[in-house]
């Protein structure tokens, strides 16, 4: 068994112990922070690449996008008016009447190129025989047919099913 002197030597020894490895835990997060500081510093005062270089690299992605978009779009119809109407509009109020008669918003159509080889013009007015797809109504290409008539200004479209 331990006598008194020696319990008191051994929790002084304690004691001591325990302050000395706060004191280290206090000194190392002293030099940690100080260490955390320098690193902010020198962040601080290290050259940085100066914005207006993202900015422009931003600004040719999007002239170039454009630019592509612009070269691969499709070519409009020519704007000939043989038959009474421009063949812009009568594709345009042609679908129009289609998706009327559909009851849809919308459906998918030939493209400008191909509806201008399927429209034929003439004094009586224009005559467009192409196709659509409509997925809810029909599977595949429907014929129709689309015809304007110049003295009553109408639309006669009459939608052929496979």
């Amino acid at each position: 068994m331990l006598n008194d002197e020696e319990r008191r030597e051994i929790l002084v020894q304690e004691a001591e112990r325990a302050r000395a490895e706060a004191w280290e835990r206090g000194e190392a997060a002293q030099l940690l922070a100080r260490e955390t500081f320098r690193a902010q510093v020198r962040a601080a005062y290290r050259p940085h690449s100066p914005r207006w270089r993202w900015w422009l690299a931003g600004v040719l992605a999007w002239a170039a996008a454009a630019a592509l978009f612009l070269y691969f779009r499709p070519a409009p119809l020519p704007e000939d008016t043989a038959g009474g109407i421009s063949s812009v509009v009568f594709v345009q109020r042609c679908e129009g009447e289609l998706l009327a008669q559909l009851g849809q918003l919308a459906a998918e159509f030939p493209g400008a190129q191909e509806a201008e080889r399927q429209i034929t013009a003439s004094s009586d007015g224009k005559r467009w025989d192409g196709w659509v797809v409509s997925r809810p109504d029909f599977e595949g290409r429907a014929e129709f047919s689309c015809v304007y008539s110049p003295p009553t200004d109408s639309l006669e479209v009459q939608l052929i099913r496979p």
